[in-house]
């Protein structure tokens, strides 16, 4: 088995157990008890502009998709990033989830992803990048419209 495929089965085994809980606790409070799956590709159309080591550049293919699943009232986000914290919760709070849950270093590692805030401020991992802080805002903004479509 891929590690890829090790990674999804984890955080499906995951979101399911988490959707359990969740839903055990609505009925015992006596709330309903909603089940549905969705999922939607968010990897963006190509070619996509790169910002990172200090340049920018056209992406030339897909190296690992970047996917949105819904189980319930949880959704699970998965990228191939190590996402800085800020990023996770901006996609938590926009999020129409009850729970959302940000999967990062799914399938290959694409390196740091840093804020505009810690590129200024410098260090290892704000200055070691593929990806920079515009292609970090890009990510939530597909990553929370595509979770969102999926709670309409």
């Amino acid at each position: 088995m891929s590690h890829l495929k090790r990674v999804c089965t984890l955080v499906l085994c995951t979101g399911i157990l988490l959707l359990g809980m969740l839903s055990a606790k609505g009925l015992a409070a006596g709330g309903d008890l909603y089940v549905g799956w969705a999922a939607a590709d968010i990897t963006p159309p190509k070619p996509v502009a790169l910002v990172g080591q200090l340049h920018k550049r056209l992406s030339q293919s897909v190296h690992d998709p970047l996917t949105a699943t819904a189980l319930g009232d949880v959704a699970l986000a998965t990228n191939p990033f190590e996402l800085y914290l800020d990023y996770g919760v901006r996609m938590k709070t926009r999020s129409k989830a009850v729970l959302t849950m940000v999967v990062n270093i799914s399938g290959a590692m694409c390196g740091y992803l840093p804020t505009a805030k810690a590129v200024r401020g410098g260090g290892y991992s704000a200055d070691n990048y593929l990806v920079g802080p515009e292609g970090g805002q890009v990510l939530v903004n597909e990553t929370v419209k595509q979770i969102n479509r999926m709670f309409e």
